[in-house]
């Protein structure tokens, strides 16, 4: 994945690069949710032994396949690196020192250095609401009407959450150009505070859905944003690298977030405390962007004038 977003920028003209993300990051949420529908589908038929979890996985290799197959289509030096670049080999130190390297070029990006924190904590909050909502459809919530607990009441959320993030590939593009790296990011963090307050405090099938349905839009939203703003601040020359950084953030959040919840929160998944706290740390993250953020154009404006 890392190596997927540093090469779009070879691929793609810079004013589409926002749409591109667009399409990429959704088409990875939509399979990603394909692939869970298809897990629960065959564990429905054949039951919940390890020797039917065992087929579940072993399935798993076929798409992979077929993944493998397809990136093979590509010339060896369509996505890069340039032939000068493959000329030199790396070893073991030199890649962890293009790796330091890469944490250096975060913290001297501003924009970049504070995109990151943003959705480091961002996704800690997604993740501990992800947490929660499997254990809520495991141990709490009954079915209700066309809403159901469960595997198939988790199954719904999980296909609103990638519905959402299907809207968000659309809607995106043009609100990014329109409002601005800045103001669309902050705008997502701050809605995603009030949903999550809002739909989940109530605790009810019907709403947790809804909640899924809008936090997976507002999710995607920021992941777009922030992997163009990367694309677009950080020169190609360390863009792997700082993708690879990006990417490892990005996942130890969400372990960081299943570690809290299994620390903090009843095998139920029912506590109103972490619904407010998440919301909360929404809030808070949402308000630091756009501070960080505008001062650090700020900053920027008054140096090119002293130049």
């Amino acid at each position: 994945l890392s190596a997927l977003s540093a090469a779009q920028p070879l691929l793609v003209a810079d004013d589409l690069l926002v749409t591109a993300n667009a399409l990429a990051v959704t088409a990875g949420t939509l399979a990603a949710t394909a692939g869970a529908g298809l897990a629960i589908g065959i564990r429905s038929l054949l039951g919940d032994t390890d020797g039917d979890y065992a087929v579940i996985a072993l399935s798993a290799a076929i798409p992979y396949l077929v993944a493998a197959a397809l990136a093979a289509r590509f010339h060896r030096a369509d996505l890069g690196p340039t032939h000068a670049q493959r000329q030199t080999g790396e070893t073991a130190a030199q890649v962890l020192r293009g790796l330091i390297a890469g944490i250096r070029l975060i913290g001297s990006v501003r924009p970049v250095a504070t995109a990151y924190a943003a959705i480091t904590v961002h996704r800690i909050c997604f993740g501990v609401w992800t947490v929660c909502a499997v254990l809520l459809y495991r141990n709490y919530l009954t079915g209700a009407g066309p809403f159901r607990a469960g595997l198939g009441g988790l199954a719904q959320v999980l296909a609103a959450v990638a519905l959402g993030g299907g809207f968000a590939a659309f809607v995106t593009p043009a609100a990014f150009r329109r409002l601005g790296p800045v103001r669309w990011p902050a705008a997502m963090l701050a809605t995603s505070a009030v949903l999550e307050i809002g739909l989940v405090l109530p605790y009810r099938p019907g709403l947790l859905v809804l909640s899924g349905l809008l936090l997976g839009f507002t999710a995607q939203a920021v992941k777009i944003s922030v992997d163009t703003i990367t694309q677009q601040d950080v020169p190609d020359a360390f863009r792997g690298r700082v993708f690879a950084i990006y990417d490892m953030l990005f996942n130890v959040a969400l372990v960081v977030a299943a570690v809290l919840t299994a620390g903090a929160i009843p095998e139920s998944g029912h506590s109103p405390l972490s619904v407010l706290v998440v919301g909360a740390g929404w809030a808070a993250v949402a308000a630091g962007y756009l501070i960080r953020s505008r001062r650090t154009t700020t900053s920027a404006r008054r140096s090119r004038a002293r130049d």
